[in-house]
């Protein structure tokens, strides 16, 4: 029993320590419309089901969606430099070795977009 108990906790531990190596990354999401047009209309905030995951040990960053959505992912570094591109949402991306900064992960969709941007120190 005794070894039973001490496999599941090291099961446990290893799976605690890899999956602390991914960072969520935040995301802001918009609509792309007319800035000067004026509407009164207040709409509920948009949702969509996007992920965007940063692992530090592997240097990926990962996009995911549940939905089948036309968009478009662009990889930027602060001075806008375009480091990865993919015209589909679920994609990974390897963050070039010795990379130090802050990454903008930038999705645009039809009539929205959304960006995140990840603090990758080394």
């Amino acid at each position: 029993m005794r070894k039973l108990l001490l496999a599941i906790g090291v099961i446990f531990s290893i799976t605690l320590s890899l999956s602390a190596a991914k960072e969520y990354v935040p995301i802001t999401i918009g609509t792309k419309g007319h800035p000067t047009k004026n509407t009164t209309v207040k709409r509920a905030p948009m949702y969509l089901s996007l992920e965007i995951t940063y692992d530090d040990t592997t240097h990926v960053v990962e996009v995911i969606s549940e939905e089948e959505i036309n968009a478009q992912v662009y990889i930027k570094s602060e001075d806008g430099n375009i480091l990865g591109y993919s015209s589909c949402l679920n994609s990974t991306f390897n963050v070039p070795s010795g990379f130090i900064g802050i990454l903008n992960i930038c999705i645009e969709g039809e009539e929205w977009t959304a960006v995140g941007e990840v603090n990758i120190q080394e």
